[in-house]
């Protein structure tokens, strides 16, 4: 699987991070696309935090249900902020 990068908008005033994030293996795929809306270092942060949660999650965890993913998601991002 090839590595996908978070990619820049850069608008006058604004900084914004967008990033996507891919898993698969032989039986499932998953794909996510998110918006972390920041202003320049902050949003770059937020796509970091969202990317390394979703790999730990999926790819250390091997959790693969949705909700499940959200679910956990939420927790940690509540634990590391």
């Amino acid at each position: 699987m090839r590595l996908i990068q978070p990619i820049n908008f850069i608008a006058p005033h604004f900084l914004f991070k967008i990033f996507y994030w891919a898993f698969a293996n032989d039986d499932l795929a998953i794909w996510v696309a998110a918006d972390c809306t920041g202003l320049g270092v902050p949003g770059a942060f937020m796509s970091m935090i969202g990317i390394s949660l979703l790999n730990e999650i999926v790819m250390v965890k091997d959790i693969h249900d949705s909700a499940e993913i959200l679910y956990r998601r939420a927790i940690l991002l509540k634990l590391l902020l």
